[in-house]
């Protein structure tokens, strides 16, 4: 598989090497131990944690942002608030009283904290997007409802993210990142298909929006794969350069088996390989859709996929015995 991508793309052993190393960890959250609470000199009605800088360098936070922290089944969120870190040790945080109250946390427990995530949604909407998936659909009208699943998703989990919005074709659109993910969903509609695919355009405005955005970063690329503009190895570049060990790109192959007939400059093509390397090179994940309603279920999961970049020595906290605060 590794060669036959080379040959695709061109690229040499060494350099798919070091694309390969830089991936996500795969989790939505870290754990960190609570200690007694020393920072809160007034009751604040609104639950604060209290966190050292390297612990929010990690998480990719700053000061008032929001995260959803968690113990055993209960989940709410939370406003940080950054000390230094001689104050709060790296993988500790102190919880104000509500905070205590809300989880019923004692010392030593470990909590879960999942920061916010800024996510793009990349979408394909030139020509070849108006071929037709294997139910007969659209291929763009399928990407749209598919969009609006995992909006509505994001919703429902209600994790703090944030979502922005960005098309490649003739008629291209910028949504910037919006902690109102209801509405994008005005915008959704508004897409139409036409012109070339500038799928290299179209990452290059996603990174620079994500450049703006907290907490965990990632591009949903939803394309046929079949880049027009510019050849596959600078995008391949370009990921490399300004998204591997930072954002996450998950890629979505929109086509139809039946109908490609192992032709990727088809109409209903998408091309597989290309968009496995695009998404191997960040921690991705890819995924094949050929339907309406496999392109919803897809979504779904992918609501859910937030990853975290994490050192390679990952150190798993334990609990100490309960001592109430």
């Amino acid at each position: 598989m590794k060669k036959r991508l080379q040959e695709l793309i061109k690229i040499p052993t060494d350099l798919l090497g070091l694309f390969q190393s830089k991936r996500g960890s795969g989790k939505k959250y870290l754990s960190f131990k609570v200690r007694p609470d020393t920072l809160s000199r007034k009751y604040v009605d609104e639950p604060i944690i209290y966190l050292s800088r390297s612990s929010g360098k990690l998480l990719r936070v700053s000061n008032n942002d929001l995260v959803t922290i968690s113990f055993k089944n209960l989940r709410i969120p939370a406003r940080v608030k950054i000390a230094g870190d001689r104050i709060i040790k790296p993988r500790h945080c102190q919880l104000n009283l509500l905070s205590v109250q809300a989880l019923d946390i004692h010392p030593g427990n470990v909590i879960n904290i999942t920061p916010p995530e800024s996510l793009v949604l990349l979408i394909d909407n030139s020509k070849s997007m108006l071929g037709l998936l294997e139910d007969k659909q659209q291929k763009i009208r399928a990407a749209k409802e598919a969009v609006e699943t995992l909006i509505e998703n994001k919703i429902t989990l209600n994790e703090n993210d944030f979502i922005g919005i960005v098309t490649f074709g003739q008629n291209k659109m910028i949504v910037n990142l919006t902690s109102d993910l209801e509405s994008p969903l005005y915008k959704i509609y508004k897409i139409q298909a036409a012109g070339s695919t500038y799928m290299y355009g179209g990452i290059k405005s996603a990174i620079k929006v994500l450049r703006e955005g907290v907490g965990m970063k990632r591009i949903i690329l939803v394309t046929d794969g079949v880049p027009s503009s510019t050849g596959k190895e600078e995008i391949l570049e370009l990921v490399e350069k300004e998204a591997a060990g930072d954002i996450v790109i998950d890629t979505v192959g929109v086509g139809n088996h039946r109908l490609a007939n192992d032709n990727i400059y088809s109409l209903n093509a998408y091309d597989e390989e290309f968009l496995e390397t695009v998404s191997s090179l960040t921690g991705g994940q890819f995924t094949f859709v050929c339907d309406v309603e496999k392109f919803k279920k897809e979504f779904e999961k992918l609501a859910k996929a937030k990853r975290l970049f994490l050192p390679q020595k990952h150190m798993e906290l334990e609990y100490d015995p309960p001592n109430r605060i």
